[in-house]
């Protein structure tokens, strides 16, 4: 549309020079025409963004989609390698590159191409073949000139995204851990550890600027210089009786209508290639396999009681240290096993296999005959509850993070789940009941509330297999006893596996297995192994004498 206005605007000038003015009616249209055509212009381009939008904006939602949905399959191992934050800026640059990189390519490559034709094609029609290839040779140099420059800057700009994730990465896990910040007074430590990201960012992109203003330098000399001479040629040629003075404005118009998009595609060159730097994280992640995959004829699993049997387990975080060394032991349906030993012994490495954050490297664990390896990873955990030793809340209300994973659940049913797990003291305090905010990761809630809410998170759940990895640690005894008597009526028929280091929530247990570097010590009940005289035994004095000094202290005190 720019063309047609330019033509109209020429043939306005030929009218006016050749003092034509009696045909003002000619003149006036053909200014009105370009005045008409410039509006034109403006409307179609907006429209064009119009429609082209929502498939730039649903392509890239699609493929923001998938990356969190990938990054929620991949394993527990990947996870503990790569900090949120970084993942999360990976996800928020790749998704805003996707779009930029399509409304680049749709909108202003391929029209700034189509517009290089045509003014190619009519400088050769109108000039002849001498200016078309100077033309051609300068707009070459343009481009070529430009790659080369923007090359350069391709490093620069993968440094700029990678300290830029790092320090994103620093921010969230310095806010996440604010607590701690304060306590410690560290937050000059943490301002040190921002520092070195920061500085490398700063540096990387001081540098991208600085070849990018070369960049423009020589683009702005190289398309002035083209404009230069295809003007002097006019005027030459208007002296020499070839052009007309319609003839020399036209060429005018034509090249600053030629070198706006090519401008504009050197600047959308620069956004394109940091696009595909954003891009490519995305598709390493996405590239990115994951450790703990179901088999391709994975069925889900078919559960009639919920017995779980380690078979010679055997299993290590990485080769320097084994963590479990053929480990054997049954829970039978419907039964309660504690697992208990010092820190370090491998406890809390059960449970992670138990879930398939991790595989066994030798051995099997079974869940009603069934080898979990051989089922679907979703299926297992739908048939697992779990309360973590690490309890991980939403920013949200109480009421989502009880109901997370059972959004179906009735209000009865929540309840319920609210009652055994002693919360409902907690929401009767705070205003909004189940609705009141818990604050990221739940740190408005004191760590024994925050157990209550996992634990009536996984009630609520009503798997077959119940999994409590030191589920009550942080709670007072009178209501640790209050949840365990609720845990055992509310929990009769499912199976129960209990990881404590306060053996005093293990007695009932049909089973204790104590653990020590990697392997089964001792099994029994409480009084078998009391009887035994051995680690139990041991244990279970220490923590005796400590609790009776601790009660001494506070009776002295008092």
């Amino acid at each position: 549309m720019g063309f047609v206005t330019s033509f109209a605007f020429k043939e306005a000038v030929d009218v006016m020079a050749a003092g034509s003015l009696q045909e003002r009616v000619v003149v006036i249209a053909l200014l009105a025409s370009y005045a008409g055509g410039g509006f034109a212009v403006a409307l179609f381009a907006n429209l064009r963004d119009m429609i082209f939008a929502p498939v730039v904006r649903h392509v890239s939602g699609l493929v923001s989609l998938e990356v969190f949905r990938h990054l929620h399959l991949l394993s527990h191992r990947f996870h503990l390698s790569r900090s949120a934050g970084e993942l999360a800026n990976v996800v928020d640059r790749g998704m805003r590159s996707i779009d930029t990189l399509l409304t680049a390519i749709l909108l202003n490559i391929l029209p700034a191409l189509v517009q290089l034709v045509i003014v190619t094609l009519y400088f050769l029609y109108s000039f002849g073949l001498a200016v078309m290839a100077a033309t051609v040779m300068l707009v070459l140099a343009y481009f070529l000139f430009s790659l080369v420059m923007n090359r350069r800057s391709a490093a620069l700009q993968a440094q700029i995204a990678d300290f830029s994730g790092k320090g994103v990465g620093r921010i969230v896990d310095s806010f996440s851990n604010f607590e701690v910040v304060q306590s410690h007074c560290a937050a000059d430590q943490e301002i040190e550890r921002y520092r070195d990201p920061l500085n490398r960012y700063l540096t990387a992109s001081f540098k991208s600027k600085r070849c990018f203003a070369w960049l423009f330098i020589g683009q702005a000399f190289l398309s002035h210089l083209l404009i230069a001479s295809s003007m002097a040629y006019t005027v030459w040629g208007w002296s020499a009786g070839l052009f007309t003075v319609g003839d020399i404005v036209l060429v005018n118009v034509l090249l600053m209508l030629l070198f706006q998009p090519i401008e504009a595609m050197s600047q959308v060159y620069v956004i394109v290639q940091q696009g595909l730097v954003d891009i490519a994280a995305i598709y390493r992640i996405l590239d990115t396999c994951n450790d703990i995959r179901d088999d391709v004829d994975a069925l889900d699993i078919r559960l009639s009681g919920g017995e779980v049997r380690f078979d010679r387990v055997t299993f290590a975080y990485d080769q320097s240290r084994r963590v479990l060394d053929d480990v054997s032991f049954t829970v039978p349906a419907g039964k309660s096993v504690a697992i208990v030993g010092a820190s370090g012994a491998g406890k809390s490495t059960l449970a992670r296999l138990l879930v398939r954050q991790y595989d066994v490297d030798d051995g099997a664990i079974r869940i009603d005959g069934q080898d979990i390896r051989r089922v679907r990873q979703a299926s297992l955990r739908s048939a697992i509850a779990i309360v973590p030793q690490t309890i991980e809340l939403f920013d949200d209300t109480i009421g989502y993070n009880v109901r997370y994973g059972s959004s179906s659940a009735s209000q009865a049913d929540v309840a319920w789940a609210v009652r055994a797990a002693h919360l409902e003291s907690v929401i009767d305090r705070l205003p909004g009941g189940l609705e009141a905010k818990v604050g990221e990761r739940g740190l408005r809630l004191s760590g024994g509330e925050r157990q209550r809410v996992a634990i009536a998170r996984a009630l609520l759940r009503r798997c077959h297999v119940l999994l409590l990895d030191e589920a009550t640690s942080a709670l007072d005894s009178r209501t640790e006893n209050a949840i365990q008597a609720v845990l055992s009526s509310a929990l009769r028929g499912s199976t129960l596996i209990l990881i404590a280091h306060r053996l005093s929530t293990v007695v009932s247990a049909d089973e204790i297995i104590v653990m020590e570097e990697g392997r089964i010590a001792e099994r029994g009940t409480h009084f078998e192994l009391l009887e035994a005289g051995g680690l139990y035994s041991a244990m279970w004095g220490h923590q005796a004498l400590a609790a009776d000094m601790a009660t001494d202290s506070v009776c002295s005190g008092a």
